[in-house]
């Protein structure tokens, strides 16, 4: 009798290159580099695949140094990918680079990045986000970059401060075309001087408006000469903190934009109110920065500004208000609260930091709000216990984050995992992240070994890029 012949069964079948780059994409997005530094050793394929994500993001972001090192030769820092990005082989790859942090001060040959940086940008041809951003520098860092990106064809998204957008660099800045998004930091007036005019050659392609941090500098004068060349095709709207624009200066401004879909603005508390809050009926997105407020007649106030800035916004889909100096409010206004929930039930984020939540005002939103995606609030230890009950009807909420305000001294982080996990397992059916506090946890499905679907909660691991953990680390 003959004995069977084992066949070879060949080379085991590999992954379509499509599904190859999502996975990579996923890794990217969620800033996991030391799985993909491990993926680019695969294969050769995978290498490709994963060089794609890798050097799509380049960062260069030296960490604040006390005091001054006379040896530093001005070294671009260890943690940075720009080095190996600058490779033909690699540069390609680009699309967006950011300088930021604390740059070196020196002129070269003390200053390799700012050697370096010009010939990179000439290497980065399919680049289309630059951010010129950095704490300290070198008063001549980027005046031979911005020379080279008036060449660019690619750029399409840009984020300036004070250290381009001087008196000496502000008028080659604005020579920049092609824009889609533009971002000024602190803008002075050099540049608030030249940009009614920049964005009259902008005005075919920008979409996205964004003065943040100190706008001192931006009066009314200065957003009524912006106006006529904004005012159809800006979707996308920030504005800083300016003592020198009250409400109505505000408001006015807000209402001559008639594309807007999304606005970020920075709160302070007024004694008069604007007569005729702005009618935005395309608004999407609203986000406010808030000072630390003392009082109740502060807090309701903050509630009656958001509510006359949203009123007229019957598709807004995302709401966020953020402490601007790292102290929440103590309590997140009630009238606002019942307003979202009377008048803005197709809502799906609402992110109230930390600013506390009464536990009947919190019921209500989750009760008519049936379109939430993602909670963030602050809230009494008691809702723990009641909110997977609560929100069990929002088939779409995948997100809750719960900044409990008086958790009991003997709760340590078994106590935490304990809540997240029955939060997890009886809440929503699509819920898949909590936090509470500081902590957070996710929920997947596995296969068991028997065959079954097995619901595993896990402590989520937070993820820095590189260029991150020198400075946070």
């Amino acid at each position: 009798m003959s004995t069977p012949i084992a066949r070879d069964p060949g080379p085991a079948p590999a992954l379509v290159y499509d599904i190859v780059v999502r996975v990579m994409d996923l890794c990217g997005a969620h800033d996991d580099y030391a799985l993909l530094a491990r993926a680019a050793r695969v294969s050769w394929e995978w290498n490709r695949a994963a060089t794609r994500v890798l050097y799509a993001r380049v960062v260069v972001a030296p960490p604040f140094k006390a005091g001054l090192d006379l040896r530093d030769r001005g070294a671009v820092p260890e943690s940075s990918n720009f080095i190996s990005a600058s490779l033909p082989r690699n540069a390609p790859y680009v699309l967006s680079l950011e300088i930021s942090g604390y740059t070196p001060t020196r002129p070269p040959p003390r200053n390799a990045l700012a050697e370096a940086l010009p010939s990179a940008l000439g290497a980065f041809v399919n680049l289309r986000t630059v951010v010129f951003a950095p704490a300290t520098y070198h008063a001549e860092l980027f005046t031979a970059p911005l020379g080279v990106l008036l060449n660019s064809h690619t750029l399409t998204e840009l984020t300036a401060n004070a250290a381009c957008a001087d008196d000496a660099h502000a008028p080659q800045l604005v020579q920049l075309g092609g824009l889609r998004a533009l971002t000024l930091l602190s803008p002075g007036r050099a540049v608030l001087e030249l940009l009614p005019d920049w964005l009259a050659r902008l005005a075919g392609t920008l979409e996205e408006l964004h003065l943040k941090d100190n706008c001192g500098s931006v009066t009314p004068g200065v957003l009524r000469a912006l106006v006529p060349h904004i005012s159809t095709n800006v979707a996308a709207l920030t504005l800083g903190l300016s003592y020198s624009l009250d409400d109505a200066d505000v408001c006015a401004f807000l209402g001559a934009l008639t594309a807007l879909r999304s606005v970020d603005l920075r709160y302070y508390w007024q004694m008069r109110r604007a007569p005729r809050p702005p009618a935005l009926h395309a608004l999407r997105t609203f986000s406010a920065g808030c000072p630390p407020l003392g009082s109740a007649r502060e807090l309701a106030d903050l509630g009656v500004w958001v509510r006359r800035t949203v009123g007229g916004a019957e598709a807004l889909r995302v709401l966020r208000l953020r402490s601007a100096d790292d102290v929440p409010p103590p309590r997140a206004p009630d009238g606002l609260l019942d307003h979202v929930a009377r008048r803005h039930a197709g809502l799906r984020v609402l992110d109230l930091g930390a600013a506390c939540v009464r536990l009947r005002r919190l019921k209500d939103v989750l009760k008519f709000c049936t379109a939430l995606e993602e909670v963030c609030v602050g809230v009494d230890r008691r809702v723990l216990d009641v909110f997977a009950k609560a929100s069990a009807h929002l088939v779409h909420l995948h997100t809750a984050a719960l900044w409990v305000s008086n958790t009991p001294r003997a709760w340590g982080a078994a106590e935490l995992e304990a809540k997240a996990r029955t939060l997890l397992a009886t809440g929503p059916p699509a819920l898949r992240r909590v936090a509470i506090n500081d902590r957070r946890w996710e929920a997947y499905w596995l296969v068991a070994p028997t065959g079954d679907m097995e619901l595993v909660v896990r402590q989520a691991e937070v993820l820095l890029p590189p260029w991150w953990r020198a400075v946070d680390g």
